[in-house]
């Protein structure tokens, strides 16, 4: 006996059309961050010139962000310790990162939910309180190696 499948409503086939044009549209997002990262990445192997940091330049000191295009140029390399040395908060939370991302993505495509979800807010309120900890750290003299 030939079972009939249900139709699929108007509401389904919205849905799997929305669901398409976030798809797409976060991949075309994805496409150009990428693209100008490998831009980035080409200009500063060839002619050994990089981005320098606002707040090292103004200040003197290093923010927590600094060392992350040098870290991602040495993974690129396949030198994960110099990756480490560069930024070594950002290199141990990046699974942790881009976990969360790709959760927020995912939410994003599956069901157009544009809100953090509170136990990941509270999440990135930790990881800015160790970058916050990590920027006085990395400034002490003779603290680290």
């Amino acid at each position: 006996m030939v079972r009939a499948e249900p139709m699929q409503t108007a509401t389904t086939l919205t849905d799997k059309a929305n669901r398409n044009r976030r798809l797409r549209r976060l991949v075309i997002t994805l496409g150009v961050l990428l693209a100008a990262g490998l831009l980035y990445t080409g200009i500063v192997l060839k002619f050994q010139v990089g981005l320098c940091c606002p707040f090292e330049r103004l200040t003197g000191f290093q923010c927590p962000g600094c060392g992350i295009s040098g870290m991602f140029l040495n993974m690129l390399q396949g030198d994960f310790e110099g990756a480490f040395r560069c930024n070594p908060v950002t290199f141990c939370l990046m699974p942790v990162l881009l976990a969360l991302v790709g959760y927020l993505m995912y939410r994003y495509v599956s069901f157009g939910d544009q809100k953090v979800p509170k136990w990941m807010n509270t999440a990135l309120i930790a990881v800015a309180v160790l970058y916050l900890v990590w920027g006085v750290i990395r400034n002490i003299p003779g603290l680290l190696i």
